[in-house]
């Protein structure tokens, strides 16, 4: 049944009954265990803190006195913290339990934003910042191998998609909120860094809420036979994930966080015409991630991550051609939705192929190997669109996009079949 049918069908929902194609379509997400949905309610509520950090959190910094030296090197703590802490930990967590650094890190990160609104001093702020980093650094490798854990074959693609889908939902939650600020101001007579108070130590609150129901959820399974914090058996899994990540996370860095200020400067269009596009390219991802894993039935993993890459990456290499903002905005979103929508594919395919004694310390190295080259090439795309051309940013990703493309598909093509009848015979369902 392909989704156009579905929908007429739904139209008819009330003079018959469901047919087995309805009943499947529905049941696709609601088969996932309790255990798997508690995780997944878990996680929703710790990365709230992203949209409130990225619209929010500069502004408030702003208004407290500190200069953009200060405000960047504040936020670029916490990422960098996180993302160089996550191998470690990950690490940590394959040999001493994967539930208990995201507990900790859960932790971290509540107590460090419900002190946010009470400092001033950019030491302070600085060093919460960097608690931050170390508790999402805990959290990041260790919610995803512990999610690994508690699917089997059979579902895990769908539990990773319905995960980004949800976190991407809180995201646009908490970037709607940046209204709150101005309600308390105007109806309620708050001063002005006052008004900010709240929404900044919101993401405490919605974190230490996570706590008890990571608690509930099944806590994961420790080997008593592992001795080595090395992963001797997932290094050529290892080696071949970071060397693509590497890449493409070197890529990305060059325009994806410069986006606005491309917008900016090309088009001459400032926040108050950014945000609703944003908010579309944002809400297209939730459907993307929730479909995911029904064109990965369709056309297999491996075919459905390389062909909406290499379709995103085309559109990507256009953009910069075209005269109007409308289309670009249009060719903005769709490209976002085929670049984004495979990640839980790619997360899901790639641990799934690690050892299951190492996949905290697999989801490190991924993360690792994105983030810290991502880190270092935002100052260059910067540098290029100053001084050299607007489209220079573009041109260099989308080399460096196809070449990690091509690499994927050459270390992995060849597994998909491979890691479906090994995992066939031995994956316990969880459902």
């Amino acid at each position: 049944m392909t989704f156009l049918q579905y929908q007429r069908n739904i139209r008819f929902v009330v003079r018959r009954k469901f047919d087995q194609d309805d009943l499947e379509m529905l049941s696709y997400y609601s088969g996932l265990g309790r255990d798997v949905k508690l995780l997944i309610t878990g996680e929703t509520l710790l990365y709230f803190q992203i949209g409130i950090v990225q619209l929010i959190y500069p502004i408030y910094l702003a208004k407290l006195g500190l200069d953009g030296i200060q405000i960047g090197l504040i936020i670029t703590a916490g990422q960098l913290t996180s993302a160089l802490m996550a191998l470690p930990f990950g690490m940590m967590a394959d040999r001493y339990g994967k539930r208990l650094f995201v507990l900790i890190g859960a932790v971290l990160c509540g107590v460090a934003f419900l002190v946010i609104p009470v400092l001033s001093s950019f030491v302070h702020l600085l060093v919460t910042s960097l608690v931050v980093g170390i508790g999402m650094g805990m959290f990041l490798s260790s919610s995803i191998a512990w999610m690994l854990d508690l699917t089997s074959l059979g579902n895990r693609r769908i539990a990773f998609s319905l995960s980004a889908a949800c976190i991407s939902v809180g995201f646009i939650v908490s970037s709607i909120i940046g209204w709150i600020p101005p309600l308390l101001r105007g109806q309620f007579g708050y001063g002005e860094l006052a008004s900010y108070g709240p929404v900044v130590g919101l993401p405490g609150v919605c974190a230490l809420l996570a706590v008890p129901i990571f608690l509930v959820a099944k806590k994961d399974t420790v080997s008593a036979t592992r001795r080595s914090f090395f992963p001797r058996k997932s290094m050529p899994i290892i080696v071949r994930i970071g060397a693509v990540n590497a890449i493409v996370g070197l890529g990305a860095g060059f325009i994806i966080p410069l986006f606005s200020y491309w917008f900016y400067m090309r088009f001459g269009v400032d926040e108050a015409v950014l945000a609703p596009l944003y908010m579309i390219a944002n809400g297209m991802l939730v459907i993307s991630f929730l479909l995911a894993p029904r064109l990965a039935d369709m056309f297999g993993t491996i075919r459905t991550i390389v062909y909406s890459q290499v379709a995103a990456t085309g559109l990507l290499i256009l953009i910069p051609l075209i005269e109007s903002y409308v289309i670009v905005g249009f060719i903005y979103v769709i490209r976002g939705l085929l670049m984004n929508m495979v990640g839980p594919l790619i997360d899901s395919f790639v641990l799934g192929l690690g050892d299951s004694e190492e996949r905290a310390t697999l989801s490190g190295v991924m993360a690792v190997s994105w983030n810290a080259p991502n880190s270092a090439t935002p100052t260059f795309g910067g540098y290029l669109m100053q001084n050299v051309s607007l489209s220079a940013p573009f041109y260099l990703c989308g080399i460096l996009y196809s070449s990690a493309i091509l690499l994927f598909y050459i270390f992995f093509h060849g597994h998909e079949r491979r890691f479906h009848s090994v995992h066939a015979s031995r994956d316990v369902s969880h459902v």
